[in-house]
């Protein structure tokens, strides 16, 4: 018993200090993503870097581009101003598509075209990545808790550590029961 409470302590550090080196891992993939995103979208909402090198077939292209882009500067604001690592991955995949449609457009020529687009899209893998254990990692937790919990009751068992049964019948009435002394039920 001894043993297998000490080996469920040393794996709830272990699960404490993975948590935390993971937190410290979003955090900082975050701030990079974020100021990437940052950056590129000053360059293409402020500053305006591609405008010279943009090319249209009409009015009415020009037109649709320019809708897109302030939808764009409008849902990245908005998804930075979320303040969170899903904010910033959002925010970083319209900066990403607004870099695109500027390149459909004429904006690839920019010198500065390639390395914009080089850090959008590699600050947002880190990020994804970062992100994932946040998404799948507490699941996973609840998944294999029922499996320690039969590990150290199993080892409880072992120990010669036993317990009376009890049943929960009625509206939370507590009967004192064998095991034995129940009829065989079929599971419903």
């Amino acid at each position: 018993m001894v043993a297998a409470t000490q080996a469920m302590a040393q794996q709830a550090r272990q699960s404490g200090q993975s948590a935390h080196a993971a937190d410290l891992q979003l955090h900082k993939a975050e701030a990079h993503a974020r100021q990437v995103t940052e950056d590129a979208a000053r360059d293409l909402f402020e500053r305006r870097i591609f405008d010279p090198y943009l090319r249209f077939g009409s009015a009415e292209e020009e037109a649709a581009y320019r809708k897109r882009e302030a939808e764009r500067e409008a849902a990245i604001t908005k998804a930075l101003d979320d303040g969170t690592p899903e904010g910033t991955l959002r925010a970083n995949r319209l900066a990403i598509d607004q870099v695109k449609d500027a390149g459909a457009h004429g904006a690839d020529r920019h010198p500065k075209y390639a390395t914009l687009m080089n850090d959008l899209t590699s600050a947002q893998e880190p990020l994804r990545e970062a992100l994932d254990p946040h998404v799948t990692g507490p699941k996973e937790a609840k998944n294999t808790a029922p499996e320690e919990l039969a590990d150290v009751l199993a080892a409880l068992r072992q120990a010669g550590v036993s317990g009376g049964t009890t049943e929960n019948l009625g509206h939370g009435v507590t009967q004192h029961a064998s095991i034995a002394s129940q009829p065989n039920r079929s599971p419903a």
